[in-house]
């Protein structure tokens, strides 16, 4: 498996936050042979010049532009990791770009790249060769991924587009890379490490479709290794020996139709070492699927019901996963108040073993959203702390402040300002003023102030100045920036505030 740490829960190196694929399922008769493969310079072809004598028929004029689009489209792959989990096919091009995943059979799937931009794309199989093809609005661009009888990998692309007089092609080579030992290929095996513990929950709200993954453990920073989810698409949790690929791989895998329990099926399968995962899955629909491999440390367990798993490693007792449940299915409020209620019920029960570190929750909409920065409703991190639950609780608390103040803003742009106050009021009577260095009531203040409202704004602006005598050195900018009126004796009577 790739950068596999033997850490239960959420531990890993930094190495193993990079999206790792998952070991291929034994007996793939076509395509090149499942694993990791790096760039061979000189061998390859220069791409710099094959964009030259791509775009030389051009008018100077549109030149540089598609030179620079070319070379976007294009950029330099340093390494290629290649999987076929499942019915699938994953691939795997630069680190921290999404893995295109596909079907097997040939058919489209979507594969919406790191910029945003959404294409088709297409896999076809034969022995020895990956063939993708990728449709989009601005031409069209063929993959193959073919073994030499060298044992290179060769990857030759062809670009077409109207605005090319002919195809845009060139060929790039890979070297096998056998990382054996504790390094990043397919030969890689669960190496030694320190055991860390976790318990987490996964859950759907099916009145408003909003899915989640909230997580606790005795690892520093947490966050970036177990939870994962994305808005209309579903949440995923991957902790024990944490392979981390189960996270990012499980999603797509839900894109392109799996049901929580088919992409479950398929990371499982693929996996050489099962038996040490803890994952759990909730899909769009409500689809809940679990694993805990017999190879968890004891203390170890999962509980599924309606929308939602909880499960836990290396627990002080074994217990915590069924309190759990009972407090997400007993919790009023919003999804996100369900899942804080469900960890705080975890660490009641006795929580890890080993005690408590860092904490993230991340809550995500029901629907697909055109930006993959968009429809994130909650993703908060407590990377070290004494309390890590508490504190991820005062987080979701000023989250929910600010997220009123955003209200309040969105209110004056299309000048419903009873609405906007409404909103600065409700956020600031939700936290106290030290929680944002008083810039709740400053901001609050200011939009009374520019209505000529100043006997209100008074005295918000000296709960802000009590905070920080800087936000008095604010006021004459905020007068140059056009956002209070130029009026001197005005500027004096909120700065004298006292």
């Amino acid at each position: 498996m790739q950068a596999l740490k033997r850490i239960i829960g959420a531990g890993a190196a930094a190495a193993a936050c990079a999206l790792a694929a998952p070991a291929a399922a034994q007996g793939p008769q076509e395509g090149p042979p499942a694993g990791s493969y790096e760039f061979v310079p000189g061998e390859s072809d220069r791409i710099e010049e094959a964009i030259d004598r791509a775009v030389s028929h051009m008018n100077f004029l549109i030149r540089g532009i598609a030179r620079r689009r070319l070379r976007g489209a294009n950029e330099p792959i340093d390494r290629i990791e290649i999987r076929y989990p499942g019915d699938s096919v994953w691939i795997s091009l630069r680190a921290g770009d999404p893995p295109i995943v596909s079907p097997r059979d040939g058919s489209f799937a979507e594969y919406r790249r790191a910029d945003g931009e959404l294409l088709k794309v297409r896999t076809e199989l034969s022995t020895g060769v990956v063939e993708q093809y990728f449709a989009s609005d601005d031409g069209d661009k063929r993959m193959v991924y073919r073994t030499r009888p060298d044992g290179l990998l060769a990857l030759e692309v062809e670009v077409l587009s109207e605005r090319l007089k002919e195809p845009f092609t060139y060929t790039w080579i890979f070297r096998p890379v056998d990382d054996a030992g504790g390094g990043t290929g397919a030969g890689s095996r669960v190496g030694a490490g320190r055991p860390v513990h976790t318990y987490s929950i996964v859950a759907r709200d099916p009145g408003t479709g909003q899915m989640g993954v909230a997580v606790q453990s005795h690892w520093f920073s947490v966050g970036p290794l177990v939870p994962w989810a994305e808005p209309g698409v579903g949440a995923v949790a991957t902790q024990s020996f944490v392979d981390v690929s189960y996270g990012p791989l499980g999603l797509e895998l839900l894109k392109a139709g799996k049901t929580a329990q088919q992409a479950l099926a398929a990371l499982v399968h693929a996996d050489e070492h099962p038996e040490v995962r803890q994952v759990a899955i909730v899909d769009a629909a409500g689809n809940v699927a679990a694993h805990t491999g017999e190879g968890a440390i004891r203390g170890a367990g999962h509980r599924t019901g309606a929308n939602y798993s909880v499960q836990a490693n290396l627990m002080l007792t074994e217990t915590v996963p069924d309190a759990m449940a009972r407090a997400f299915e007993g919790a009023r409020g919003d999804l996100t108040e369900r899942l804080l209620a469900a960890l705080e019920a975890a660490q009641a029960e006795g929580g890890d073993i080993r005690g408590k570190q860092s904490a993230a929750i991340l809550v995500v909409s029901g629907e697909r959203m055109p930006q993959p920065w968009q429809g994130r409703l909650f993703d908060l991190r407590v990377e070290d702390h004494p309390e890590p639950v508490a504190e991820l609780r005062r987080l979701v608390t000023l989250a929910r402040a600010y997220a009123r103040m955003n209200a309040g803003d969105e209110a004056l742009t299309t000048g419903d300002v009873d609405a906007a106050l409404r909103e600065y009021s409700a956020a600031n009577a939700m936290v106290p003023d030290a929680a944002s260095n008083g810039e709740m009531a400053f901001w609050h203040a200011v939009t009374l102030a520019s209505l000529d409202r100043v006997e209100e704004a008074l005295p918000l602006f000296r709960r802000a100045f009590a905070q920080d005598p800087n936000w008095r050195e604010l006021i004459p900018r905020l007068v140059e920036a056009g956002q209070l009126p130029d009026d001197p004796a005005l500027v004096r009577r909120i700065t004298g505030a006292r």
